[in-house]
C-alpha cells in the first residue's frame, strides 16, 4: 500500500478518486477543521512540464471563477518538497452518473430540466469568461442532497482562443465531437456537444455512442445517426429529440452556439408542457 502524502496544514486521510495524471484525496484543513479534496499530480508525472502547466492553470481557473455558486471553490495551491497539490472545497454528494445508477435511473423531465439548466448556466458562465471546459460528463458533475450541482475537474479546460494541439484530443471519447478528436478548431460548440451527450444520458441512462474502445466510439460519433432517445427510454417526451439532435450535430455550425440558446429551448418545452 502506497503511503499517503503529508503536507503542512492538512491531514490526508484516504484516496477518493484517481485518473491518468493525478489522484484526489479526502483530507482535513487543520486550521479550519473543514473537509477538503486534495488533488495531487502523481510523482512519476510531476516532471512533465505540460502537465504541471495545466495543473497551475486549473488552479487559476478555479480561483478566478469561484464567484459562481456551481463552481467548486479553490482553498489552496501547495508546493511542498517538489510536489504540487490543489486543495478544493469538499463537495458532499454523488457524481451525476453514480446518482442515476444508484438512485434514479433515467431522470424524469421535472427533475432533469431544472438540473440541466443549472449545468447550462455554469458552463455558459465559463464561456462568458472565455473558457472552455472540454470534459463535460456526468462523472464531472456533482449532485448535492438538494439537487443543486457543482461542476468538477477543469484540468483540461482552456481559453477559447487557445490553439494548442496538446488540447485537441484531451477529454472523454464518448463526449467528444468530431472537431475535438480530429484536431479541429474548438469553441463553445465543442462543450455544447458534450452537454447534448450529457442530457441524453440524463434522460435515458444510456450513452448515444458507445463501443469497446475509443476508435470505435469516435467512428460512430463521426458516421452514425444520433439514436432516438425514446428507443432507450420509451416514456420520454418526443420533444427532446430535436433538441438533442441539434446539440449533438456532427457539424458544429449547426449546433447551438451558446448555452443560453439551448436553455431557451428547454424552458420553452417546459412552458408548452404546462399549457397542455
Amino acid at each position: 500500500m502506497t503511503a499517503l502524502p503529508q503536507i503542512p496544514y492538512y491531514h490526508i486521510d484516504r484516496v477518493i478518486n484517481s485518473g491518468g495524471t493525478a489522484v484526489v484525496y479526502w483530507g482535513i484543513d487543520l486550521r479550519s477543521g473543514l473537509p477538503v479534496a486534495i488533488k495531487a499530480i502523481y510523482p512519476s508525472r510531476a516532471g512533465d512540464q505540460f502537465i504541471l502547466q495545466r495543473f497551475r492553470e486549473e488552479a487559476n481557473h478555479y480561483l478566478y471563477l469561484s464567484s459562481h455558486p456551481n463552481i467548486t471553490k479553490l482553498v489552496d495551491f501547495v508546493e511542498y518538497k517538489g510536489q504540487f497539490y490543489l486543495v478544493m472545497e469538499y463537495i458532499e454528494g454523488m457524481s451525476l452518473d453514480e446518482y442515476q445508477y444508484k438512485r434514479t435511473g433515467p431522470l424524469v423531465e421535472e427533475v432533469a430540466i431544472p438540473m440541466f439548466l443549472q449545468i447550462l448556466d455554469t458552463i455558459g458562465y465559463l464561456h462568458d469568461n472565455n473558457l472552455l471546459h472540454l470534459d463535460i460528463k456526468p462523472g464531472n458533475i456533482m449532485v448535492m442532497h438538494d439537487c443543486r450541482i457543482k461542476i468538477l475537474d477543469m484540468g483540461i479546460s482552456a481559453k477559447i482562443n487557445d490553439k494548442s494541439n496538446n488540447l485537441k484530443t484531451c477529454g472523454t471519447p464518448a463526449f467528444m465531437p468530431p472537431e475535438q478528436f480530429e484536431h479541429g478548431d474548438l469553441g463553445t460548440y465543442t462543450d455544447i456537444f458534450a452537454l447534448g451527450v450529457t442530457l441524453f444520458s440524463m434522460l435515458t441512462n444510456r450513452l448515444p455512442f458507445s463501443g469497446s474502445h475509443h476508435i470505435e466510439i469516435w467512428q460512430k460519433i463521426k458516421e452514425s445517426k444520433i439514436p432516438s432517445a425514446r428507443d432507450f427510454y420509451p416514456p420520454l417526451n418526443p420533444a427532446f429529440q430535436p433538441i438533442l439532435e441539434k446539440a449533438m450535430h456532427k457539424n458544429y455550425w449547426n449546433r447551438y452556439q451558446r448555452c443560453d440558446e439551448l436553455a431557451t429551448e428547454l424552458k420553452q418545452l417546459t412552458i408548452n408542457n404546462d399549457r397542455e
